[in-house]
């Protein structure tokens, strides 16, 4: 078989699978007493019915059988789709928070400036309840019309996005009526929570404004009625209350870490700008550009925080797509094995690692393997002394891959106890994470059943071991003879130089038995895997960003009046057009290059973290990447300062004057 449905990586037989018609198989003879055959039912269905027949099945699972879905993580496939998954939901949910964050800053803004009409409606004898009702019915109505425009826009990016994935990814066609429900709901969430806000300010605005600025009233969102409506909206986005409330709690710690940060930086600039300095052109443009920066600092704090947050992920996400696989490639010696080769039969293992000595081929030599289910730890039922200690009983729902060696392999550490070696002892040693999972200790009586003969030993040691070596790597290692006795076949890895595919054909033909295994092909099928699901994942961060200048051009509007103002002060000294234009450069520039700084330093600080804890790699940004992640704020920020900016500099002084 070339390819199988739902099966990304295949999970039995890396070399490939075979389809043969079920009335052939006992005269192949693979069906016998020992061999190794299980059953799978394959469904397809709407998501609906296979969540019903799930509920259904669930219960009446017997304790060697699963249920598995392309959500599950079941296997290595399953695994990136059900990564893919969580990195949308996580692009999804801070898109909608920089969304939100958009809201609060036009909110603001929008009550402020009608602040002046209420008063005056009310001073000709509106109630407040008529204005919160008219104000109210305009609020539906740019609800109506922001839900209406955003799933158009909604269904022709997924329309787009479904064209360009077509040759590469077969993604049947979604009726656009259930996605578009559920973005009116989220739409109609975010409208509330800054809505029922605005209304109240304004129904509070007392007429006597009309003679007293100091009679506004206060625009205020309070933080009890935002922080659960987000966790909702997140939770409706990514179908876990748990997720959500993790999520908003990352995403709440980053922005705080990318504000304090911003805090910093305009500290230590407020510093620069106090010492006196030359009075040249650019540089009293610069000055005057970095004091406007540090004035307005409230906007100037929520650009910043917005760009920086949405770019560290952007450039956590863009790190590991782009370094993973060749980070760990690159951490391999030149001669790591390419090839492993599974199922050795026990009378061809002499011979076939001759073959590999005289081709030249680097190898470590095969080793016995045997397939070992743990029944008891120290005369206690293995699943129940697990779920007692850990909790953790999916270890033992499954055999696991034993070996036995005199000698202690490459790469693994004896961390506690001492290796067993050559004694006649009934001893074991165990992989250190097992031991943690499953509450073992040194001296635990292990009892293990091999395909029904049963086998106790005692573990002699703990290893600590490195598994992305590319060698042979077991969790339990008997002491030397102990597998010689029960049904065992062999595996080993090796390494064979580029150009001889040759050899490789020669050593399938002359040992048809063994499975062997292309370690190459199985990382390029790999990249192909992990690319598509990426593909998704970059675009959705894409539309974050585009979520964050939102924010950025929402917050720049939202100070129009006020550059207005300033304007016709620096206007009455003397200062050109010209000189504006490159004070607000200056100011837009600095903004971005703060959020380009912050956000790519923080990001890389967790790549540098995820990538470490979860993989055990080192990965760093090269210094073009973090050139462009400086530099792209930047640009973005000056692009969004020329388009909503663009009238207070048109305006010729009389004008502004007059305003």
């Amino acid at each position: 078989l070339a390819a199988e449905p739902g099966v990304v990586l295949p999970s039995l037989g890396l070399a490939g699978n075979a389809l043969i018609n079920i009335n052939d198989i006992p005269d192949t003879g693979l069906i016998v007493p020992g061999s190794r055959a299980s059953w799978r039912w394959s469904i397809a269905g709407s998501q609906a019915n296979i969540d019903s027949l799930s509920k259904v099945l669930q219960p009446e699972l017997a304790e060697h059988q699963r249920l598995r879905s392309n959500r599950s993580g079941a296997d290595s496939g399953n695994r990136v789709v059900a990564n893919a998954l969580d990195y949308l939901n996580l692009g999804a949910g801070v898109a909608l928070i920089m969304a939100m964050l958009a809201c609060l800053v036009a909110g603001r803004q929008f009550i402020g400036n009608e602040q002046q009409s209420v008063t005056i409606l009310k001073a000709l004898g509106f109630s407040s309840r008529c204005i919160v009702l008219a104000y109210g019915l305009l609020f539906t109505l740019w609800w109506l019309l922001a839900t209406l425009l955003g799933c158009m826009l909604g269904y022709a990016f997924v329309s787009a996005g479904f064209h360009l994935l077509a040759p590469r990814i077969d993604v049947p066609a979604v009726s656009p009526l259930v996605p578009m429900l559920f973005a009116a709901i989220v739409a109609l969430g975010v409208a509330a929570t800054f809505v029922l806000p605005a209304l109240h300010a304004l129904a509070r605005v007392a007429p006597q404004r009309l003679l007293r600025q100091s009679a506004s009233a206060p625009v205020t969102f309070s933080v009890f009625l935002l922080l659960p409506m987000v966790a909702l909206l997140l939770a409706l986005l990514g179908g876990s209350v748990r997720a959500a409330l993790a999520m908003l709690a990352g995403t709440i710690v980053l922005a705080l870490f990318s504000w304090v940060a911003t805090a910093l930086l305009m500290f230590v600039l407020g510093k620069c700008l106090a010492r006196p300095a030359a009075g040249a052109a650019a540089r009293a443009s610069w000055r005057m550009g970095s004091a406007a920066f540090l004035r307005q600092r409230r906007n100037s704090s929520t650009r910043v925080v917005a760009l920086s947050t949405t770019l560290a992920l952007v450039v956590v996400i863009v790190g590991l797509r782009e370094n993973l696989l060749g980070a760990w490639q690159a951490q391999l010696p030149p001669d790591a094995p390419n090839y492993f080769a599974v199922n050795v039969p026990a009378t061809q293992a002499q011979a076939f690692d001759g073959w590999l000595d005289r081709q030249g081929f680097a190898s470590q030599g095969v080793l016995p393997v045997a397939r070992g289910r743990l029944l008891e730890i120290n005369g206690v039922d293995a699943q129940s002394r697990v779920s007692l200690h850990s909790g953790n009983a999916r270890s033992l729902a499954r055999e696991f891959v034993i070996t036995q060696s005199a000698l202690l392999p490459l790469d693994n550490i004896v961390v506690d106890g001492q290796w067993h070696g050559d004694t006649e002892q009934a001893e074991v040693s165990a992989e250190q994470g097992i031991v943690d999972r499953l509450g073992l200790k040194l001296g635990d009586k292990l009892l293990f059943s091999f395909a029904g003969q049963p086998l106790q030993v005692s573990i002699s040691s703990v290893r600590s071991l490195r598994w992305e070596s590319m060698q042979p790597n077991f969790y339990f290692m008997l002491a030397e003879p102990l597998l010689t006795a029960l049904p065992h076949s062999y595996m080993g890895s090796f390494h064979v130089p580029e150009g001889n595919d040759e050899l490789v054909a020669q050593l399938v033909e002359r040992f048809p038995a063994t499975t062997l295994i292309d370690l190459a092909a199985v990382i390029a099928q790999l990249e192909r895997v992990v690319g598509r699901a990426a593909m998704a994942v970059e675009v959705l961060a894409l539309l974050t960003v585009v979520a964050a200048v939102l924010v950025v051009a929402t917050s720049l509007r939202a100070s129009l009046q006020s550059r207005l103002q300033e304007q016709r002060l620096l206007r009455a000294l003397g200062a050109s057009a010209r000189d504006l234009r490159r004070i607000a450069w200056f100011e837009l520039g600095l903004s971005g290059a703060v959020a380009g700084v912050v956000g790519s330093a923080t990001g890389s600080v967790l790549l540098m973290l995820l990538a470490k804890q979860w993989f055990g790699l080192s990965i760093y940004l090269e210094p073009m990447q973090l050139l462009g992640f400086v530099t792209v704020p930047a640009l973005l920020v000056l692009l969004a300062g020329a388009v909503m900016l663009r009238e207070a500099y048109r305006v010729s002084p009389v004008l502004a004057w007059r305003k």
